[in-house]
């Protein structure tokens, strides 16, 4: 009777420790917790979201907006994600991309728009270059831009 008690235990030892595993919720990494903040469906969550995150999520969100190779739809949103905690290296990204010959037309807009409302204090001097680019729809959205800016720099 001991050889079947023992064979029985060998036999629930494995089905025991994949409920202990499956018990315990896994948390998910912070690539994956980023890409899910950035794939809400109705617009971007709540900047405190992404605060959350730390100092590491904030350079997910960095090199995730300076990948080339990315989805331009997640590095979009990693670029609109960045807006809410402005910073020098976050100017400067948005100048890259802005320069970026390859990036897709619509990126690029958005881009435009992203800077001239984050960063409006630089933002004649990094947009009016743009004003003679070859694509007619970045040059439009470019002095639709430029004419916000100057609209709030008038005194009323």
């Amino acid at each position: 009777m001991r050889p079947l008690h023992l064979l029985c235990l060998a036999l629930t030892l494995p089905c025991l420790a994949s409920a202990t595993a499956q018990a315990a919720p896994e948390t998910p990494s912070l690539r994956a917790r980023v890409h899910r903040l950035l794939s809400a469906r109705h617009g971007l969550p709540d900047p405190a979201h992404f605060a959350a995150l730390g100092p590491e999520g904030r350079q997910l969100l960095l090199e995730l907006g300076a990948d080339p190779k990315a989805n331009p739809w997640q590095r979009g949103r990693a670029l609109m994600a960045l807006s809410q905690a402005p910073g020098p290296e976050v100017a400067l990204l948005y100048r890259d991309v802005l320069a970026e010959a390859q990036a897709p037309l619509g990126l690029r807009r958005q881009v435009v728009i992203l800077y001239a409302r984050t960063f409006p204090e630089t933002a004649r001097n990094v947009l009016l270059p743009l004003t003679s680019n070859a694509e007619p729809e970045l040059r439009r959205v470019v002095q639709v831009n430029l004419q916000r800016l100057d609209a709030a720099a008038r005194p009323e």
